[in-house]
């Protein structure tokens, strides 16, 4: 083929015509696997996750003695543990919000319909709530802070997500 010629025009396959039965059974494979996609998580098995959860932050903030060392020790920044605080409220605000009003009292399951900043704030709330809370618990914990934060924090939010 020289430089100047062009390939030409591909050339187009025949379609394939399937028989009906087989489009009956590609339709009801696909209306099951939507219809288990849809399905709720087993409620067993999102308490029982729950329950790990707030077991392991139970055994944390027992071992650590967390509410003593929280309420006592002149080693925590109070600045950024505060502001830590004050952003985990406002993501418990915002998680209030969504499962009372939006959920139990206007009985709108779908969540995607709320306002458009609602999520990302949320989002954003605990991520500043978590970095500053272990900004503040740093001199107490050091290194083990960003884990004990983290533990804590699912120990609190996990059983919000049963519900």
């Amino acid at each position: 083929m020289d430089p100047g010629e062009h390939d030409p025009e591909p050339v187009l396959r025949r379609r394939v015509e399937f028989p009906e039965e087989f489009k009956e059974q590609i339709r009801q494979v696909i209306i099951e696997e939507e219809s288990k996609a849809k399905r709720p998580k087993s409620y067993v098995l999102a308490f029982l996750e729950a329950g790990v959860w707030v077991a392991i932050a139970s055994l944390i903030i027992i071992y650590t003695d967390f509410f003593e060392e929280v309420q006592t020790s002149p080693y925590i920044n109070r600045f950024y543990f505060n502001l830590g605080l004050f952003f985990i409220s406002a993501f418990s605000a915002i998680g209030a919000y969504a499962i009372v009003w939006l959920s139990w009292i206007k009985g709108d399951e779908n969540w995607e319909r709320v306002p458009s900043l609602l999520f990302p704030t949320a989002a954003f709330c605990i991520l500043a709530g978590l970095i500053c809370t272990t900004i503040g618990l740093w001199s107490l914990w050091s290194w083990l802070s960003p884990f004990i934060v983290f533990f804590v924090m699912m120990g609190f939010c996990m059983p919000l997500s049963v519900v």
